[in-house]
């Protein structure tokens, strides 16, 4: 592992810490009857071993370090960035089920470069999967644009 992974994990160690401190002083009740510091306090029982786990694992293999930013596909990340604007501007216009397709058409072709087919498929499933699950089974209002759906 890297450097940044040990600092991350000392980061998250100590804010869990601080968590459970804080969460215990809030009262943490019993588990039948559990007081407002409960959560918090199991949040941070939990982070901490895990950042604890980050951190062993961390000194005991020693692996060659890499450069933290070699592999990234910028090109990727900024038509991601541009995408995710686009759907945000194109929402209350288009509506919902529309700009979600498109959104995640893109992304499909943007991130793994599939075929208009797989694109079509995946997009159209997912935008009328979220559209029963928000609009007909939640009842939440989505933006309904200038087509009414």
């Amino acid at each position: 592992m890297r450097r940044p992974d040990r600092w991350s994990a000392f980061f998250w160690l100590f804010f869990s810490v601080l968590v459970c401190i804080e969460s215990y002083r809030l009262d943490i009740g019993t588990y039948r009857n559990p007081g407002s510091g409960f959560f918090p306090f199991w949040a941070g029982i939990v982070f901490g071993i895990l950042s604890a786990l980050l951190l062993i694992q961390n000194f005991l293999k020693r692996e060659k370090e890499e450069r933290v930013f070699q592999k990234v596909k910028w090109r990727d990340i900024l038509l991601v960035l541009a995408a995710l604007y686009i759907y945000a501007v194109v929402l209350e216009k288009i509506g919902f089920v529309i700009s979600s397709f498109l959104f995640v058409a893109a992304l499909l072709k943007i991130v793994e470069n599939k075929k208009w087919y797989i694109l079509v498929i995946v997009g159209g499933a997912s935008a009328l999967a979220s559209y029963a699950i928000f609009q007909l089974w939640l009842q939440s209002q989505l933006p309904k644009g200038i087509f009414g759906i």
